[in-house]
């Protein structure tokens, strides 16, 4: 088996797409490593072996893992002091890798709040990290209402995480560099990013390797149905998930506004779920007629198709359309769109 020194951690499938993209622009093989939280993740490595840019592929267990954790009896701030969960944190997630990554010369993370990272870090094991998704250190404050000691420099802070937990966000004295796709705006500490725009990334793919990079994620024609002249395509958020509304019916009312708004203005609709969200869509698809596109393809895969063209996608706040060249317009409907239809529900 052939060897490498490099190994991405990938638990998205938005993470392989970029993967993917590093693996055609390098003279070597990356090892992988994917999540099992990631959906038909054994379909995804057949595809992904598929590709032959790849040396070996493993399985990582998070939900075991966590699981494991749940029954940790380290919970005290007398044990946190001493630092026995953190090792505790160390010992299990390493009982779960499917490979010592410690021997790799080069570790990529893309989000380093996770216990993998945790792993690197309480065994000292220096990694690269890149935003978890396009843009991400520039709303991920604001969306996952992160404190703002944990991603600004200061003497509390770092007693805080010196003692109580791990640096993450890009803070551990570990990471070597932080890729991003723009510098403007980001919340993070600016010593240690570098800019590479996920556009040029984009552009020096050849037809082949965007024909490669389709065929792994998508399965046969992907076909919408034109019954009126234009088409909107509508992205959804895991708002359930990330706790901005309070249960399923809320989450559906949001999505059935947006889907009647543009249904009335006479737009053909399309939905696209965010790969996290786990609500069903049905009842708003039967009512409006509204194709469907799989919430696991990465939005970006669809430039890559000619016949894909939109008048206009529509989010309330996810970054995803940013990156759309087959969509005319892009509208973000903002906060106070999503407020105004809950509290007139």
């Amino acid at each position: 088996m052939e060897t490498t020194n490099t190994i991405y951690f990938c638990t998205t499938y938005y993470h392989t797409l970029i993967t993917i993209i590093k693996a055609l622009q390098s003279k070597e093989k990356f090892d992988v490593i994917l999540c099992k939280s990631i959906p038909e993740y054994q379909s995804l490595k057949v595809k992904l072996d598929q590709t032959g840019l790849f040396g070996s592929i493993y399985f990582y267990d998070t939900t075991a893992f966590l699981n494991k954790r749940k029954q940790s009896k380290f919970r005290s701030i007398i044990e946190k002091l001493f630092l026995v969960r953190r090792k505790c944190i160390a010992t299990v997630a390493e009982k779960y890798l499917p490979v010592d990554v410690l021997k790799y010369t080069n570790v990529y993370v893309y989000m380093d709040n996770h216990p993998f990272a945790y792993y690197l870090i309480y065994y000292k094991k220096n990694f690269h990290l890149i935003e978890d998704a396009l843009d991400f250190f520039k709303y991920y404050v604001d969306y996952y209402h992160v404190n703002e000691k944990d991603y600004t420099p200061g003497t509390i802070r770092y007693l805080k995480r010196k003692l109580f937990g791990y640096f993450v966000w890009g803070n551990s004295p570990f990471v070597i560099d932080i890729e991003v796709n723009d510098l403007d705006g980001i919340k993070i500490p600016k010593d240690k990013v570098k800019v590479v725009p996920r556009k040029d990334l984009f552009s020096k793919l050849s037809e082949g390797e965007k024909l490669i990079i389709y065929n792994t994620y998508v399965r046969g024609e992907l076909t919408y149905n034109e019954k009126r002249g234009k088409t909107a395509v509508i992205f959804t958020q895991p708002l359930l998930k990330d706790k901005f509304v309070k249960d399923e019916n809320e989450q559906l009312k949001v999505f059935e506004c947006i889907a009647h708004d543009w249904f009335d203005k006479g737009y053909n609709l399309i939905l696209k779920p965010h790969p996290r969200d786990e609500i069903d869509y049905t009842s708003i698809i039967k009512k409006y007629h509204i194709a469907f596109i799989d919430k696991n393809l990465p939005s970006e895969i669809l430039n890559f198709n000619p016949n894909f063209h939109f008048e206009v996608a529509v989010a309330i706040t996810t970054t995803a359309i940013n990156f759309l060249d087959y969509a005319d317009e892009k509208i973000f409907l903002g906060w106070e769109y999503m407020n105004n239809i809950l509290e007139n529900k």
